[in-house]
């Protein structure tokens, strides 16, 4: 894995959670069930994790010193 492939990682699993949050949001206001609700927001957390752990995997890997062409 590369540090541009675990960066993009980060940022698709960090728009999970995003999209995940809005969904218990939503839950939480609508008329879905609390545990629907804290499903979601479990999902949402864990999605969360996933994109810091790609973000720490980034930060470990070196920056290519290449020029692209």
């Amino acid at each position: 894995m590369t540090r541009e492939q675990a960066l993009s990682r980060a940022v698709d699993a960090a728009n999970e959670a995003r999209a995940l949050a809005g969904k218990a949001k939503d839950a939480a206001y609508g008329r879905e069930s609390t545990a629907r609700t804290a499903l979601y927001a479990t999902a949402s957390r864990a999605w969360s994790d996933a994109a810091q752990a790609y973000i720490g995997i980034a930060a470990e890997l070196a920056v290519d010193e290449k020029p692209e062409a």
